[in-house]
């Protein structure tokens, strides 16, 4: 959407990448027991109420345990101002 809204190229083809080269460079990010709790999920989307059950979840539990502080706090800086000038 933002390719054919003018933003920018979506075309990996068009896409100059400068800089140092990252191809091996791993930060090794984990948290186990979310990754648990999101395997537990996963296999509850494949359920008739999957959907529910899904939504409920990220939308719901993820969303307000954990994500809502960081969004703010994101919004704050430098990069929510971007976003907010992009979004009007």
């Amino acid at each position: 959407m933002a390719h054919e809204s003018g933003l920018g190229t979506g075309d990996m083809k068009e896409i100059d990448i400068a800089g140092a080269d990252i191809e091996e460079l791993r930060f090794k990010f984990t948290n186990y027991r979310r990754l648990r709790e999101a395997a537990r999920v996963r296999k509850l989307e494949n359920s008739p109420f999957g959907g529910l059950i899904s939504t409920l979840y990220y939308d719901w539990y993820w969303y307000l345990a954990f994500s809502e502080e960081r969004i703010k706090k994101a919004m704050r800086g430098e990069w929510g101002k971007v976003f907010e000038k992009y979004r009007r």
